[in-house]
């Protein structure tokens, strides 16, 4: 046995040790003993695993995702944790008017040519004209949205990059992903840290 294999040997046996006699008492506990378990029987090549592992071990769990939320269930059994969890209400705020969605679906279908793919630098050109109409009204929300979708029209659809490419960083996707929550959270107490 190499010293590299015997590390890794020692080192599963401490987690096995941890998650067989550890017995947590806290929700907190719980959340730290389930990435443990989780690691000890991961399946590297599935996706829902690894963001399960990711979330646990930044003690936060999924409640919308169901397959998420079945591997927390399977590694979570106390009762009292998920009749705490389910007693959470989360409340959500009011939604975009449809009013708002549908300027911009509409927008975006008459930018579009013949063959239905959209036309960037004519749909660029719209949403320009319609975020200046916005401004000059005074219309936050619109503005907001128009702001989005330029930003995703700009750096995500036209330069092509969000197409699955192994040599991408999960810093490519931040980036993109970031820039529009700048948008939505600017004028919010909710700081973002890199």
């Amino acid at each position: 046995m190499t010293e590299a294999t015997h590390s890794i040997t020692k080192k599963k046996v401490s987690a096995e040790t941890i998650a067989n006699t550890f017995k947590p008492t806290s929700m907190s506990e719980e959340l730290d003993l389930m990435p443990v378990k989780l690691m000890l029987e991961i399946n590297v090549g599935e996706v829902v695993e690894i963001n399960a592992l990711k979330l646990s071990l930044s003690k936060i769990f999924n409640l919308i995702n169901l397959s998420c939320l079945n591997i927390f269930k399977k590694y979570i059994k106390d009762e009292l944790f998920w009749e705490e969890v389910n007693g959470c209400n989360v409340e959500l705020l009011p939604s975009i008017s449809d009013i708002l969605v549908n300027k911009v679906n509409r927008i975006i279908q008459i930018n579009k040519d013949e063959n239905d793919q959209l036309v960037f630098k004519k749909l660029r050109l719209h949403i320009t004209k319609e975020k200046a109409v916005s401004i000059e009204e005074d219309n936050d929300y619109m503005t907001v949205l128009l702001d989005i979708l330029e930003i995703v029209v700009r750096n995500c659809i036209a330069d092509n990059t969000p197409k699955t490419n192994d040599h991408d960083s999960e810093m490519t996707f931040y980036k993109k992903v970031a820039s529009i929550l700048d948008i939505l959270l600017k004028n919010s107490n909710v700081d973002m840290l890199e």
